[in-house]
Parts: C-alpha cells; structure tokens; sequence
C-alpha cells in the first residue's frame, strides 16, 4: 500500500484510499462469484434460488415454478439438505400463491413432510459427523477434554456407538460415507488394518454404485482412493495397491475437465509417491530410477501449491531412490535439500534419518576427512537429543572409526560386530499383543510419513558381502515371498 500511495501521490483516488480499496475488494469479488457461478450443481442451485425468488415477486409464478421443480430435482440428487429447505421454502409459497393443481391442504401437507424428512437427514448426518470429529480429534491429539484419559478406550467406545452398528441407521448417501470413513479411521488407529481396509473397500463400492456422487465431488472419491492406497501399503497388498493406484490414474483421463488443480496435484503426486514405494519394498530400485526423474519434474510443475512438509518427504523419497540406485551424487543433491531447510528441523523423524543418510553417503562416496567432521558434530547433537535412538549412535560409532583402519578385514570385523549389536537391539523385548494399542497423535497424520527409514542392517549386510544395496533389498523381499507361500 506504501509503495502505491507513493507512485500515484498526485492522483484523486489517493485521498479516499481505504474506501478505493474496499470498492476494488468487493468488486473483485463479485468478478469471482460470475466466475464459479456455474462451476458445479451446488452454485447453480444457488443462482436459481435467486431465479425462484426475483420471478415470485414479480408475480411470474408459473415461471418460478418451472425453476423450482428443476431445482429440488438436483438438490435431491446431491443430497444439498440446506438448500432443498430453502427450495421448499418456496414450494409452499408457489402452493399457497395457487400455482399447483390439486387440494392446496393436501400439497401443504405433503411440503411439510418432505421438509421434516429433510429436518430428519441433517440431524442424522451431524450426528454421524459429530461422531467423525470426535474420532479425529483423538487420533491427532488435540481434544483437550481427553488428555487425561485412555485414547484407546474412547476409541474404542465410538466403535460401540448405536450409529456405527449397521449401515442401516445412515438415512443418505453422505451419511453412509460418513459410517465408513469413521470406522475406516478408527480401525486404522487402532492397527486393525484387516477391519479398516473393509470398510475403506465399503466405502469406495458405495461410491462406485453412485457415479453421478462421483462427479457431483471428485474430491471425496480422490481422498478416498488415496487413504486406501496407505491401508495397502501397510499391509504389503501390492496387487490391490497397483489397482487402486490405476483407478486414481483413470480418474483424471475420465473427468479431466472436472478435476480442480489441487485434485490433480493429489492423483499425479499420489500415485507417483505410492508406486515408487512398491519398488522399495520390493527391492525394485532399477525400476524405480527410472521413475525417480517423472517425480522431479512434477515437484517442479506443482512447486507452487505444495506445502512444504509433503515437499520436504518428496526429497527424502527420491534421496533414497537414487541412495538405492547407487546414484550417490544425486541422492547427496537431494537429501542437502532436506537438511539445508530450516523448516525441515521441525520434522525431527525425517530431519535425523537424512542425517543419518548424509553418513552413509559421505561413506559410499569416500569423503573421509568431511566424514570425519560430519560425524563428530552429529554424536554431539545425538547426544543432548532425547529422540536418538540407539541404533543410530552405533552407527556413527561406526562410521567414525572406518576412517582409521585400512585393513579390509578389519572393516569387516568392525561392520559385522555393529550388525551383530543392531540385531540383538531389534529382538522384542514383550509379547504383549498390541493389536489394539491405538497409534501415537504423531504417526498417522498423512500418508508421507510412511517413508521408508534405511535398513541399516541390510546396508551392513551388503557392505560384509560385498554386494550392493539394492540387490540386498530385493532378495530379501524375495525371501519374504518363499516364507509366505511356505505358511499359506
């Protein structure tokens, strides 16, 4: 405003600026709302209730009933509670004006009923929402109501709701989605993966039976495509997540005119981050090489809408792309993103692994005397930090050493001793079942922090028998197949 006040100084409009600016506020606004007037069945209605309303005070009730008629029909069909009570609103104006035939009573009648149905489907839906919310304020932590409490028992307790027992007490179509999302979200909580991929399954038939709910809200088909695609990841459903990964796909060939920007961002991002993960669980890294280089080019076409915290696992995913492709230069590029981002240091899980990593890469790439210096500064920040965990200080343990021996089977020796150490630390320490133990406000929060950590004991184990990384991954998901088939 400074800089403007100052260039047109001379200028009239300079005078009267706060009323100028509200003026060109509103007008800009005004320009929007022409703009996204017609954008979908919601504002279209919208527009006709005014039609509805211009033409009834000019007397025009034949022609405002034409409108209305038109209008309830795709209120029903988008189940738009609010704006069907409004439209019978004027149904019974457009009654009592004379403009339908038959018993005025009867007609009255009849309005009444189809507006205490309509009264009868919000109540149900807020409910169903209120109970939505509840759930999520728990699984993210921020219901200050409940922080004393057992999260798993008031979780388990909305499972128990009346509304949550059968599909039957939903009474529309936005409630029933409602059901199924809530119990999908519970159950994943709670690592009832089996139970919460059932209903995230419900959840997407029921869609798919309704293709026109489909196009009325792309976005609620997105979502739901993409929050089943993490239940497959976690479970190892590679061949359901590659299905659903190909639906999302079809989604902008099929409504591309429909698909806002952000929508695209998601299915483009989405499909790209979820099939890159399948080829790190299989061990596929030649694979994924080659996808790795689509990824950067569409960070770079949607660099201005995504936010930085998705941005920044982005480049963790490719660092250890190109880390397990054995492209130690670019994933070095990538992962000094990541830790020249001050933003990054507020992601403490993601921040400390691409610590770790930058180790690793220095080590690969035979920078010892900057490795040197890298891991003496790091075992000090480790030290005052109450997040490292003890796999981590043996590993810089490690690396600080190898500098100073030559010897190669001495590096072998000090490589097995630290495998051997990493081992005995991941044996479980309880057999409590945690089937139920509902996850931490921290673990669910979106799909990016499904990130695949670095299997130190893989990349020790390859470095023992020389071979590379890679190769290590890949025959170890190869292994998990025979061991499978071996039980089933």
């Amino acid at each position: 405003e400074k800089i403007i006040i100052e260039k047109f100084q001379n200028e009239r409009f300079v005078k009267n600026f706060p009323v100028m600016k509200n003026y060109l506020y509103k007008m800009i606004l005004k320009s929007l709302g022409s703009y996204y007037s017609d954008s979908n069945n919601e504002n279209e209605v919208k527009n006709e209730v005014t039609y509805i309303e211009i033409l009834y005070k000019k007397g025009l009730f034949f022609n405002s009933k034409k409108i209305l008629m038109k209008s309830l029909k795709t209120a029903y069909r988008t189940d738009n509670f609010p704006l069907l009570l409004e439209l019978l609103r004027w149904k019974k104006n457009l009654i009592i004006g004379g403009v339908f035939e038959e018993n005025q009573y009867i007609n009255l009648e009849e309005a009444c009923k189809e507006e205490q149905d309509i009264i009868k489907k919000i109540k149900n839906l807020s409910d169903y929402r209120t109970l939505a919310y509840l759930a999520r304020s728990l699984i993210v932590g921020n219901n200050p109501h409940i922080k004393e409490s057992n999260t798993r028992t008031e979780l388990l307790n909305i499972l128990k709701h009346p509304l949550l027992q059968s599909e039957k007490r939903a009474l529309s179509y936005p409630s029933i989605m409602t059901y199924y999302h809530t119990l999908a979200t519970v159950n994943d909580s709670l690592n009832r993966s089996t139970e919460s991929l059932a209903y995230r399954k419900g959840l997407i038939s029921l869609m798919e039976n309704h293709p026109e709910k489909i196009k009325d809200n792309i976005t609620n088909y997105v979502v739901a495509l993409y929050n089943i695609l993490g239940t497959c990841l976690n479970m190892k459903k590679y061949a359901e997540l590659e299905n659903y990964i190909n639906k999302l796909r079809l989604l902008e060939k099929t409504h591309q005119t429909r698909i806002s920007k952000n929508n695209r961002m998601n299915i483009v991002l989405g499909s790209l981050f979820y099939e890159l993960r399948i080829f790190f669980d299989r061990g596929e890294f030649s694979r994924l090489s080659q996808k790795l280089p689509e990824l950067e080019k569409e960070l770079k076409n949607f660099s201005a809408m995504i936010i930085k915290s998705d941005e920044l696992y982005f480049y963790y995913l490719l660092a250890y792309g190109y880390f397990g492709a054995g492209k130690f230069e670019e994933s070095l590029m990538w992962n000094n993103k990541i830790l020249n981002d001050k933003s990054s240091h507020k992601e403490n899980k993601l921040y400390n692994t691409s610590k770790i990593l930058n180790l690793i890469l220095h080590y690969e790439l035979g920078n010892w005397d900057l490795l040197e210096y890298l891991t003496e500064s790091l075992y000090r920040d480790f030290k005052k930090s109450d997040d490292t965990r003890e796999a981590e200080k043996v590993l810089i343990d490690l690396l600080k050493q190898l500098p100073d021996i030559s010897n190669i089977p001495e590096q072998e020796n000090l490589f097995k001793q630290t495998l051997n150490f990493l081992r005995m630390e991941s044996q479980p320490v309880s057999s409590i079942n945690k089937k139920d133990e509902p996850k931490g406000p921290d673990k669910i929060q979106n799909n990016f922090e499904n990130i695949a950590e670095i299997d130190l004991e893989d990349w020790l184990e390859s470095k023992i028998n020389g071979k590379k990384f890679a190769d290590k991954e890949r025959e170890k998901y190869l292994t998990s197949l025979k061991i499978q088939d071996k039980f089933t």
